[in-house]
């Protein structure tokens, strides 16, 4: 990082960052390296454990594609040029492209650059490319495609490839084999008590695609995430979380507790009265007495 600051001093010229965008931190995980990593010695280093690491992985071919880039604009450049890789989190999603915002600024006060080129090893997503557009001026995007020989023989090690990705990589096969194994157990329950019709099977299709379109499953996965921490959070979070799922609780318990206080007030003193869709006046003007009963079971 150190030096950087010698090359902005003594050039009036745009300055060009190239960054590498590792959206689900393969770098990280496969090899310990932190992001975000500044400078074309560390990448380069960064690149070639990757590639030791996982001889196959993509984004090692991005950064030396990186790195061979820097050498090149160095020379043709008039202003100074710098080289980063930054990587988000296993998964995609809020977190991830927080951790990306983060390290991307951390660069950008590293290297104050006045446009970039990004470097990628495929399509990135509309948020991540908003994060880098809003912060710098983006020169150019290159997504490198590795090449791969067109035999059969290749064809198939890719496939099989993708097949144990599938089967191994908890974030796909949890997709690709445990939602579809889910539904054939439910299925499976429902024809052996004659159960399924159908709705049913509509209504089962209907959920899973809910449940991951708009991801409830994260969100319950996190919600109980923070509900582990909540022993080790200070003291005062703590009584803060107690006392408000406390009175959470109380609040439904005195609403059921109001229900049922309306429905035996209604029993004993208007057995006889019509259903609401029937006579609102009915119902509207003994609103009062219907109010107090079930204030009074509320607090009872």
């Amino acid at each position: 990082m150190d030096r950087v600051r010698p090359q902005l001093e003594g050039s009036g010229g745009s300055r060009t960052l190239i960054l590498v965008v590792d959206e689900d931190d393969d770098i990280g995980r496969k090899t310990g390296w932190k992001t975000p990593i500044l400078g074309r010695d560390k990448n380069f280093l960064a690149a070639k454990d990757l590639l030791l690491s996982d001889p196959e992985e993509a984004d090692a071919n991005a950064m030396f594609a990186a790195v061979k880039l820097y050498d090149e604009l160095s020379k043709s450049l008039d202003g100074p040029c710098e080289l980063a890789t930054v990587a988000g989190k296993p998964g995609g999603g809020l977190d991830s492209d927080r951790k990306l915002a983060q390290e991307i600024d951390e660069v950008l006060s590293e290297f104050p650059a006045d446009q970039c080129i990004v470097i990628t090893d495929g399509p990135l997503t509309d948020s991540v490319n908003a994060i880098i557009t809003s912060r710098v001026k983006v020169l150019s995007v290159r997504k490198l495609v590795v090449k791969q020989s067109p035999s059969i023989e290749t064809t198939w090690i890719l496939l099989g490839k993708y097949l144990r990705t599938a089967l191994f990589e908890f974030e796909y096969s949890r997709v690709i084999l445990g939602i579809p194994g889910a539904l054939a157990i439910i299925i499976g329950l429902l024809l052996q008590y004659n159960l399924l019709s159908p709705p049913i099977l509509l209504v089962l299709f209907g959920a899973v695609l809910a449940v991951r379109g708009f991801g409830i499953d994260t969100a319950v996965v996190s919600f109980f995430r923070r509900v582990w921490t909540i022993p080790y959070r200070p003291a005062l979070t703590q009584l803060r979380i107690y006392v408000g799922f406390s009175s959470a609780l109380l609040m439904v318990a005195a609403i059921f507790a109001g229900i049922n206080g309306i429905t035996a007030f209604v029993s004993a003193n208007f057995p006889n009265a019509p259903p609401f869709p029937e006579d609102p006046a009915f119902w509207i003007q003994r609103a009062g007495p219907l109010a107090g009963a079930f204030l009074l079971s509320s607090v009872d």
